[in-house]
């Protein structure tokens, strides 16, 4: 059966493997989801024809039960009536309906037990497809923040490259601040700079008359 088949493939699949072997391990994933859902939805299908087969057996058995009983009921009242051919003819019968009812409890147990395999195996592909949704979410989050990481430059294996922005930006500053005291420096050298020195000095009549002042307060 190419269901079972399918179906044991999945059960045999680990993550493990389908992550190691893969190429995209994103579209692996995808991949193995959706055969996970085809065969789940086969198998609920299975299932439900399968309860109906077992219905279909649980009410002939019971239609074969009432026919035995109603021939071994005849075979009796032929007996009692010293009816021997009828009576042998009943017994027949009731053997045949015995034999009807013997084959539907064989396909009853047969059903039953292909329901537990069905329901044991839609359960398990249950778990292992939420297994795989959750690492579907998991390795989504874990490539997404790889993305971000190699736009920003910031990649695994790569600090380097972090580094060497790092280094840039330090060297735009030192750059700044040179230019920076370099312009002050000519500023204070340019000949306006100079004169304007020379304008806050105190004149010499100025400076004469505060050392008179300092001089006549000593005496």
């Amino acid at each position: 059966m190419d269901l079972l088949k399918r179906v044991k493939r999945i059960l045999k699949a680990t993550l493990h493997d389908l992550m190691e072997r893969a190429e995209d391990p994103e579209l692996e994933l995808a991949k193995f989801v959706e055969a996970c859902e085809l065969a789940l939805g086969e198998l609920r299908a299975e299932i439900e024809d399968a309860q109906l087969r077992r219905d279909r057996l649980i009410q002939e058995l019971a239609d074969h039960r009432k026919t035995a009983d109603e021939w071994m009921a005849q075979a009796e009242r032929s007996a009692g009536e010293n009816r021997k051919d009828a009576a042998l003819e009943a017994l027949r019968g009731r053997r045949k309906a015995l034999e009807e009812v013997r084959v539907a409890e064989e396909g009853v147990a047969d059903t039953n037990s292909l329901l537990d395999a069905l329901h044991g195996d839609a359960a398990a592909i249950e778990e292992k497809l939420r297994n795989t949704l959750q690492e579907q979410k998991r390795l989504s989050v874990r490539l997404r923040g790889a993305e971000v990481d190699k736009r920003v430059g910031v990649v695994l294996g790569r600090p380097d490259r972090f580094e060497a922005i790092r280094e840039k930006l330090q060297e735009r500053i030192f750059a700044g601040q040179a230019a920076g005291d370099a312009g002050r420096q000519m500023f204070r050298d340019t000949p306006e700079a100079r004169f304007r020195a020379l304008e806050a000095q105190p004149s010499l009549e100025d400076e004469l008359a505060a050392l008179m002042k300092k001089v006549k307060k000593k005496r």
